[in-house]
């Protein structure tokens, strides 16, 4: 019997009220971070004050890494709130409530009678450790999401006997090609493709299913490339190979960055799914998953994404996002229901890593401020020593528990889990904020550099420039980089009373470097520079420190220096 949307739809709320603290708990502890957050946003910016939607720009150069959609919605969110960071930082996190409101509807879609697997598996979605930590950042992959998440529905509908669902999800792929490219192709084509082993009534008309997957992708690429000829044809012939070819067969096949071998998603999976990966129940139940029409569907949607991913030269952990609901869906049915199979029970020895395994990371930041090994890691400072208070309240919520639970109540001990969960890393976040995320901060030297130019001064970057300024600093013209020190040499000497940016020596920082920066400090820097062995990467001459603001490099503390040639 199909289960009411009322019965249910108080889980789906309830994740999306997780996800917005997830939201709100990140935006408002830590700054963009460098290098992605802050190059987006710098390309939204150009964007704006340049007036060309047509052809993204970074740096004052035609950027044909990425599709236009994300910039496009944030340039539409300031034409109602005026240019500012925080509205901008809302569309991902938006885009992500959407997802896990989307994978509770596919539930429904797959199992309509089942109600605890319907209420699970979105809270299971806006748990998982990988969804946490990046669901707040301005980035792709939630728009990718989403739109992949939608498509899918579509295909399900369309698979259960919706005649024109099939152009929707058309639609909707091409609205992913313009969000990132045609990636959003291996996301959703491995579950349509295999769809007549998943739904058995679609074996008798093969020839019409496979037609409508083959419309849907000839209106995917129509909307893509509506776009992409357009854009090509004003941003020039190195924009265009670059946008319409290199772009997809470089990163296929031999990426220029994040370039890794094809087992390199195997070892990280397991951290990307905790907690919901260590449920031992979990497990036991797979050997049920052949039964299961909802089942097979995930399988196909989860193993056929994975494998092409992992035949892609390019890889990075977030690209595994938009497979997160899929996990998510099939952790949710085999935790709460199997068919054929007595009714799943959860158990104490199932959930022994979740009760017990929030315990380490809570005592950890007392452990790195106080043992020598991670002072010299340089994991002192991050958090503050207080922090363990709060995370261990949180972490022995989960402690005294002791669940024995049937069906009947499964879905609200899967509840108390994620609750737990995301509160954890809300105050993990939030804790941070002083010790880590601020060292991102570049408002400072953003703003500095952007007087700079308003006086008519050229400014040189030492190493590849990435938009770490433009959007912070509101920068309206480009910055020149160097990435070896002969091109800043010359560049230097063709440009006199010139500047040039840099990260100071991190061994020759003073121990007793302290901010903010004074007189004094730069006058100290000054001499240091210029006492530095012929090994240090400085170009030939005589400089002297003008500015200087500490900005992280990963976990380790640097310096960003502004020097002038004497």
């Amino acid at each position: 019997m199909t289960v009411s949307a009322s019965t249910t739809r108080s889980y789906s709320l309830l994740a999306a009220v997780l996800m917005a603290l997830l939201a709100v708990s990140a935006i408002a502890s830590r700054p963009l971070l460098p290098v992605d957050e802050t190059r987006y946003l710098g390309v939204a910016w150009e964007m704006h004050h340049t007036g060309d939607w047509l052809v993204p720009h970074r740096n004052g150069e035609p950027y044909s890494e990425k599709p236009p959609l994300l910039f496009w919605l944030i340039n539409a969110v300031w034409m109602v709130t005026g240019v500012s960071e925080y509205p901008a930082r809302m569309i991902s996190p938006l885009a992500a409530i959407g997802c896990v409101l989307l994978t509770g509807r596919i539930s429904r879609q797959l199992w309509p009678d089942s109600a605890e697997t319907i209420r699970s598996a979105p809270l299971i979605h806006v748990s998982l450790f990988l969804w946490m930590f990046f669901s707040p950042l301005t980035m792709f992959d939630m728009l990718l999401t989403l739109l992949t998440l939608a498509a899918i529905s579509c295909w399900i509908r369309s698979a259960f006997g919706k005649p024109r669902a099939w152009l929707t999800a058309g639609a909707l792929m091409g609205l992913g090609i313009l969000t990132k490219g045609p990636v959003i192709l291996v996301h959703v084509l491995p579950a349509v493709l295999f769809a007549p082993w998943w739904q058995k009534s679609l074996r008798s008309g093969l020839a019409a299913w496979y037609g409508k997957i083959a419309g849907a992708i000839l209106v995917a690429a129509a909307i893509g490339l509506a776009w992409a000829v357009p854009a090509a044809l004003q941003g020039g012939p190195e924009f265009a190979d670059r946008l319409l070819i290199r772009q997809t067969t470089d990163r296929v096949t031999n990426s220029f960055s994040h370039q890794q071998p094809w087992w390199w998603y195997a070892p990280i999976l397991p951290a990307c799914l905790l907690p919901w990966i260590s449920v031992t129940r979990f497990w036991k139940n797979l050997r049920f998953i052949h039964r299961d029409r909802g089942c097979r569907f995930v399988l196909t949607w989860l193993a056929g994404t994975l494998v092409i991913l992992s035949a892609v030269s390019g890889k990075q952990a977030y690209y595994l996002l938009p497979c997160l609901p899929a996990f998510a869906l099939l952790a949710g049915r085999l935790l709460t229901t199997i068919p054929g199979d007595r009714p799943p029970e959860l158990r104490p020895h199932d959930t022994a890593f979740l009760r017990y395994g929030g315990i380490v990371p809570a005592i950890l930041p007392l452990v790195f401020n106080h043992v020598a090994l991670f002072r010299d890691l340089r994991l002192a400072g991050l958090c503050p020593d207080w922090a363990s208070i709060p995370l261990l309240a949180v972490a022995l919520v989960l402690c005294h528990k002791r669940w024995h639970t049937t069906r009947t109540d499964i879905a609200a001990a899967i509840r108390e889990i994620s609750i737990v969960n995301v509160l954890f890393t809300c105050v993990l976040v939030i804790t941070l904020r002083d010790g880590l995320w601020n060292g991102f901060r570049m408002d400072e030297l953003a703003h500095w550099v952007h007087d700079r130019q308003e006086e008519d001064r050229s400014i040189l970057w030492l190493t590849s420039y990435h938009d770490q300024l433009h959007f912070a600093g509101r920068l309206r013209h480009p910055l020149p980089d160097a990435v070896t020190l002969e091109d800043a040499s010359e560049w230097l000497q063709r440009h006199p009373n010139s500047i040039m940016l840099m990260r100071f020596p991190q061994t020759a920082i003073p121990a007793n470097f302290s901010t903010p920066v004074t007189d004094a400090q730069m006058t100290e820097l000054t001499e240091i520079l210029n006492q530095l062995p012929e090994s240090h990467p400085l170009p030939p001459g005589t400089f002297r420190v003008v500015h200087a603001s500490p900005v992280r490099r990963g976990l380790r503390k640097a310096l960003m220096v502004a020097i002038e040639t004497e």
